[in-house]
C-alpha cells in the first residue's frame, strides 16, 4: 500500500520545514558573503539566494507533480483573470515613484532578480505551502500562508534593509500574502501572481535604484496602511464570495 505523503499527513510541520528551508538558505548565503567581506545585499547574496530557492521550489513541485494543481494552466474562465486586476495597484504605486537612472548592468540585475523572486516566492508560498495547507480549510490556509510570508520578510534585514522599513514590510506582506493566497484558492491560478510579483519588484528596484529598503517615510506609512486594509479586505471578500457560490458543490479549491 502506498504511503501517504508527509505533506498530507503533517501539512503544518511540512510548511514549517519549507519556511525553515528558506531561512537556512538566507543564513548560509549571508554567512558566505560575510566571510567574503561583501556588503549586505550584494548581488552574490541576492541572486544566489533567489537562484537556490527557485531551484528548490522547482525540484519540490516537480517531485510531487504539483505543477497543474498549484495553478500552471489556462484559466477555467477568462473572466477569472479579472480578479488579478486589483493587485496591479502594487505595480502602479511603484511605477508612480519614477525610474532612477540605472546602468545597463543594474537594469539586467534588477530584471533577473525580480524574475527569480516573483517566480520563487510565489512557487514556495502560494504554491507549495498553500497546496499543503488547503485541504485543512481555505481560511486557515490563507491566514497561515499570509503569516509565514509576512514573517519571512524579516530576513530582509540580512540584505541590508532598514529594520524599521522591514517592520512595515512584514505588516503589508502579511496582508498581500493573505490576499494572494485567496486569489489562488479562488481562481486556481498562480502564474498571473508571478507576473504581478515580478513587475512589482522590478519597478520597486528601478524606483530606488537598489534592492534594499532605505528607511521609513510618511509616504511609506500611508501606503502600508492602505495595503493592509485593502488587501486584507480583498482576501476576505474573495474567500467569502467564493464560499457562497461553492455551496452545494465540491468546495476543495486545489
Amino acid at each position: 500500500m502506498q504511503k501517504t505523503p508527509y505533506s498530507e499527513r503533517h501539512p503544518y510541520w511540512f510548511s514549517i520545514l519549507i519556511a525553515l528551508m528558506v531561512i537556512a538558505v538566507y543564513l548560509v548565503l549571508g554567512t558566505v558573503t560575510s566571510v567574503a567581506h561583501l556588503p549586505p545585499g550584494s548581488p552574490i547574496f541576492m541572486l544566489g539566494s533567489s537562484i537556490i530557492l527557485t531551484v528548490l521550489a522547482v525540484w519540490i513541485i516537480s517531485r510531487k507533480g504539483w505543477w497543474t494543481r498549484i495553478g500552471f494552466h489556462p484559466p477555467a474562465k477568462k473572466a477569472d483573470l479579472l480578479w488579478f486586476v486589483l493587485p496591479l495597484i502594487l505595480v502602479a504605486v511603484n511605477l508612480s515613484q519614477g525610474i532612477s537612472s540605472a546602468s545597463m548592468g543594474n537594469l539586467l540585475y534588477f530584471f533577473t532578480l525580480a524574475l527569480l523572486t516573483g517566480f520563487g516566492e510565489e512557487a514556495i508560498y502560494r504554491g507549495i505551502i498553500l497546496q499543503a495547507l488547503a485541504p485543512r480549510g481555505v481560511w486557515r490556509a490563507a491566514l497561515v500562508t499570509g503569516v509565514i510570508f509576512g514573517v519571512s520578510h524579516s530576513l530582509n534585514v540580512l540584505s541590508g534593509s532598514n529594520p524599521a522599513y522591514v517592520s512595515l514590510q512584514i505588516g503589508y506582506a502579511f496582508a498581500i500574502g493573505f490576499a494572494f493566497a485567496a486569489l489562488v484558492l479562488r481562481t486556481r491560478l498562480i502564474w498571473p501572481l508571478m507576473l504581478v510579483h515580478f513587475l512589482t519588484d522590478l519597478f520597486g528596484f528601478l524606483a530606488s535604484n537598489s534592492t534594499g529598503g532605505e528607511g521609513v517615510t510618511p509616504f511609506l506609512l500611508v501606503v502600508t496602511a492602505i495595503y493592509v486594509v485593502l488587501f486584507t479586505t480583498y482576501g476576505i471578500y474573495l474567500l467569502v464570495s467564493w464560499k457562497r457560490v461553492a455551496v452545494g458543490r465540491e468546495t476543495r479549491p486545489i
